[in-house]
């Protein structure tokens, strides 16, 4: 009987998500979004190696990202202008968008031994990307994103040139070796 008024709730629950969720927008989300594909991609399955895949991405990262990039709290230089033009209702509906699309996987040969030496080092990355490295929340998807995009992060953060983000110094120490071996192993999850 438990797992009766359990599954009860999670369904209930997951109807009024999926409802929130339809009552944005869409047709402006998708206008106002198109500014992002000329790096993104189209639905934001990115063609480059240094540019993220933002469809698909977590709702909360992609909005709060947008945000930061506006306020100075993040480094950037195409993100950093075209993201003044977004209000916060703005940046919320660009965020929703893409974190509806559909996630695609970077298509690149990953080195099975750089994967393997990364597998090591991400046992403390799963508090905050999930073990899958699918993410949740503020915390963004990183699996299956290219590696090349995922070092470039990963020495932002060793430089503090991505704020003030506690978790992340765990890779201050990492050096150019280490940082590519867990850039490969989270690339190469799907």
């Amino acid at each position: 009987m438990k797992f009766f008024y359990y599954l009860l709730a999670v369904l209930i629950l997951s109807s009024l998500a999926f409802a929130e969720k339809k009552n944005y927008d869409r047709d402006e989300a998708r206008r106002i979004s198109k500014v992002c594909a000329g790096c993104h991609g189209t639905d934001g399955a990115a063609p480059g190696h240094s540019i993220p895949t933002i469809g698909g991405q977590q709702n909360e990262y992609l909005y709060k990202t947008m945000v930061e990039f506006r306020d100075g709290k993040r480094a950037g230089t195409v993100m950093a202008k075209i993201s003044q033009a977004y209000t916060d209702d703005k940046s919320q509906l660009v965020a929703d968008y893409f974190s509806e699309q559909k996630w695609v996987n970077t298509k690149v040969k990953i080195d099975k031994k750089l994967v393997e030496a990364g597998k090591k080092l991400s046992k403390e990355c799963v508090d905050c990307h999930g073990k899958n490295g699918k993410g949740e929340g503020a915390n963004p998807r990183i699996a299956g994103q290219h590696p090349f995009y995922l070092e470039l992060a990963l020495k932002e953060y060793k430089e503090g040139k991505r704020g003030d983000v506690p978790e992340m110094d765990l890779v201050k120490n990492f050096d150019e070796k280490q940082i590519k071996a867990l850039a490969s192993y989270f690339a190469s999850l799907k």
